[in-house]
């Protein structure tokens, strides 16, 4: 069987797990950006006070940053953690 792919690569085997069907929806990379910034704040919190994990967590997800950054349609998580912490700072 022949199979035309647009390319001038060869291509020995056909691999369906990289179609588009298996790309991330948005919920999915919401939610990895999300997750990726909270770990960042809370090791901005420990650099900045020098308190404890627990108390870091505590102190993020405690904050009122974090009930907009769990908002997807607001894409908050889009933002570099620098300036979410920095948006965190100022809202406390």
């Amino acid at each position: 069987m022949t199979l035309y792919h647009g390319t001038n690569a060869d291509i020995g085997a056909i691999d369906l797990t990289r179609g588009p069907m298996n790309q991330p929806d948005h919920h999915q990379i919401a939610t990895y950006l999300t997750d990726y910034a909270l770990s960042e704040l809370v090791k901005y919190v420990i650099e900045d006070t020098g308190c404890t994990i627990e108390q870091a967590m505590e102190r993020v997800y405690n904050s009122p940053l974090m009930t907009a950054l769990q908002d997807e349609e607001g894409e908050l998580y889009v933002q570099s953690p620098a300036y979410l912490y920095e948006l965190m700072e100022t809202a406390e």
